[in-house]
């Protein structure tokens, strides 16, 4: 047999194998299988309520999920896997402390919050005690460089916001206005790393302003916006925000007649925050995938079709759910493979990966760069309450903003 009909009968293989657990299918594990077995404990410091509530019970639910599965395959070396959490009610205040007393129950490893800010205490907690943590951040302080040897970025930092700019020059706009929202790190660094991938590719920008997440009205900012707009020096509308405050700005300037093309990023990824904003046309989002149904990705396709069989509704947010229950089966390979849950024996596993298949995407990490780079990602826009897949679309390194690893 030749090394590529090989190389595809394994990739085929592992593809099955995953879209079978995801499905809840193989055999369960027998009553009595963990007796006397010591669990493996998942310490999941998040924000349970408050803002940041919207991105992290998806988060808690796919990696509920993904320990359900492997559980009733016999777990992980033969011991079970279990979730342990804490809400941190979206306070930056409380959430080292919250991530101490969930490490202090002998946590083996952790899954905190998304963002460099909101997740970044819990992480820098697990790598003061060496505990392997798997997450998603834009900002790519959230890693090696930023943060520690033990944290590990799912998210493709910086191939994002040049997927969003990739996508808008393929349908041939050139005239962005860009609407920064500087509340946090996550919005910020993608509206920055939109503005240097754009350059990249040779664009201007025809205009741009701010406003926080917490401001209930960004009229001043919609006039400069409407100018431009009616001298059809715009063409799109590239937004740097999140939701709610994202979605409640997206409202006002479709209110204001605006009807332009509106490009966001992960912070509008997922329906949970469309009621605010009926009968939404023309946006369009670099997203986790389809949560809806039709996502032309089987592997992100079946996590939410375990998701809807859990909880007998769509997951509300794509990027997040995958980031749960791909981080749980990340750590499955890297304990496995070190036949270890030595905090320092499993890093060293996830710092081999490479091109490694897992829902949220296929992951490079290294012992320079814990941060998984340049990879594709879709866009998709909505119809009514539902999301529709447009494209899968990868960005060419040369307009990739530097990250730190």
């Amino acid at each position: 047999m030749s090394k590529p009909i090989r190389i595809a009968l394994v990739a085929a293989l592992a593809v099955a194998t995953l879209l079978a657990l995801t499905a809840g299918g193989g055999t369960a594990a027998p009553k009595n299988t963990f007796a006397g077995k010591k669990p493996i404990v998942i310490a999941m410091p998040l924000a349970l309520t408050g803002v940041i509530s919207f991105y992290d019970q998806p988060n808690l639910a796919g990696a509920q999920i993904a320990v359900a599965q492997i559980n009733r395959r016999g777990g992980v070396l033969g011991r079970p896997l279990r979730i342990i959490s804490a809400d941190t009610k979206s306070d930056l205040g409380l959430i080292a402390g919250v991530a101490k007393s969930l490490l202090a129950k002998k946590a083996d490893l952790m899954i905190p919050t998304l963002d460099y800010d909101f997740g970044g205490p819990s992480a820098r907690a697990a790598c003061a005690k060496n505990i392997p943590a798997i997450s998603v951040a834009g900002d790519s302080r959230f890693g090696l460089q930023g943060i520690g040897r033990c944290l590990f970025n799912q998210f493709p930092a910086g191939s994002e916001a040049a997927i969003g700019a990739t996508w808008a020059w393929s349908k041939g706009w050139r005239h962005p206005y860009v609407l920064e929202d500087p509340s946090i790190s996550y919005s910020k660094t993608f509206f920055e790393n939109f503005k240097y991938s754009w350059s990249k590719l040779g664009g201007q920008i025809a205009g741009e302003d701010t406003f926080m997440n917490s401001d209930q009205s960004i009229a001043s900012q919609i006039t400069k916006m409407k100018q431009l707009v009616d001298q059809k020096k715009v063409d799109f509308i590239f937004m740097g925000s999140y939701a709610p405050g994202g979605a409640s700005a997206t409202k006002q300037i479709r209110a204001a007649g605006i009807n332009l093309p509106i490009i966001g990023g992960a912070g509008f990824d997922g329906t949970f925050w469309l009621g605010a904003v009926p009968n939404l046309k023309n946006f369009y989002v670099v997203a986790g995938g389809v949560t809806t149904g039709g996502d032309p990705n089987k592997l992100r396709a079946a996590v939410y079709a375990a998701y809807k069989a859990k909880f007998k509704k769509d997951a509300p947010l794509g990027e997040q759910t995958l980031n749960g229950y791909s981080a749980v089966y990340a750590f499955k390979k890297a304990i496995e493979r070190a036949k270890s849950t030595s905090g320092a024996k499993v890093i060293a596993q996830l710092e081999k990966f490479r091109n490694e298949p897992l829902p949220i995407g296929n992951i490079t990490w290294t012992s320079k760069c814990h941060i998984s780079k340049l990879r594709s990602l879709p866009i998709v826009t909505f119809v009514g309450n539902k999301e529709k897949f447009v494209a899968e679309v990868s960005p060419k390194a040369s307009i990739l903003p530097k990250t730190l690893c």
